[in-house]
């Protein structure tokens, strides 16, 4: 048997608040108490068979901390729930391979890039240069998206990897510049961070805009569809204007980036302390702890 349950103390809010913006202070609009323990997120033996939690929304319908906007459609417990998705009588192993298999990958690639790839088929290519980067990127993804360095020389396996570091940002903006404004441009937009990137600390893709551009893009693209009231930015909603929106955004990464492996030394792991220890591992998304448990029968 497993199950879930999501403890904490949440208050009931008055009717009328808003989880977004700030309530007056004056009395009405207070929390009105604890809401019930049957009603926080739980849940015993699922009919999937399993439970996976990395930083995430916790459930459909539940809410996160008033200043995440971050958690959504693309989310970096993905790369392991969909791996855990395909295991049937798995062994402890096997666990083990799907969380070391999630750690190498790389969310943007997994779900953004999947995206926009859907989106760029709307469109011819410009060029036969862009038809090939595009064919690349998807035989990147399709094969996990992966941030590997096999042999241990220094430097990640797939060319891919440096494209998709210097094209997210830039799509953020593709996708959302225009229609935003200025509020794109100011500290105080909502998640504050585009991109949470690998780095020596090991940790990345925990916050950022990687729910939020896969989430306009699909729904320009007809695979997701749009609430009522809602609004599509890429290219004003426009499919074909999105497209070659993000032709272009391809192409302007493809000039400045050249065909190479990137180095993995800036993002291999580091131990306290930095100064003494010279020790480095291989860049994983790690977690801040793992532990492999098994019970069997009495």
């Amino acid at each position: 048997d497993i199950a879930y349950f999501h403890s904490g103390y949440y208050p009931v809010r008055a009717a009328g608040v808003s989880y977004e913006l700030p309530s007056w202070g004056t009395g009405q609009w207070e929390w009105k108490g604890r809401l019930d323990w049957h009603r926080q997120p739980q849940g015993i033996n699922p009919p999937s068979g399993e439970l996976v939690s990395w930083n995430n929304k916790v459930a459909d319908g539940w809410t996160s901390a008033d200043n995440d906007w971050a958690v959504g459609a693309g989310q970096r417990v993905d790369l392991i729930a969909e791996r855990a998705a395909d295991l049937h009588d798995a062994t402890p192993a096997d666990v083990v391979r799907v969380v070391q298999d999630a750690a190498t990958a790389d969310l943007r690639g997994e779900r953004a890039v999947t995206a926009m790839l859907a989106v760029l088929a709307a469109t011819p290519a410009p060029s036969k240069q862009l038809d090939q980067l595009r064919k690349s990127l998807a035989t990147w993804a399709v094969a996990g998206a992966h941030r590997r360095d096999r042999n241990d020389d220094g430097f990640y396996d797939d060319p891919m990897v440096p494209i998709v570091d210097s094209l997210f940002v830039p799509l953020v903006n593709a996708v959302f510049g225009a229609g935003l404004g200025d509020y794109f441009n100011d500290d105080h937009r909502r998640p504050a961070k585009l991109d949470t990137t690998p780095s020596l600390t090991g940790s990345a893709f925990s916050h950022g805009w990687y729910s939020l551009v896969t989430t306009d893009l699909r729904r320009v693209a007809g695979a997701e569809v749009t609430p009522v009231g809602a609004v599509n930015f890429c290219g004003g909603g426009n499919l074909a204007a999105c497209s070659r929106q993000l032709w272009d955004t391809l192409y302007s990464v493809q000039q400045v980036v050249p065909p190479f492996l990137k180095p993995t030394i800036l993002e291999r792991i580091r131990f306290i302390p930095f100064l003494t220890d010279a020790a480095s591992m291989r860049w994983v998304n790690r977690s801040t702890y793992e532990q492999v448990m098994s019970f069997g029968s009495r």
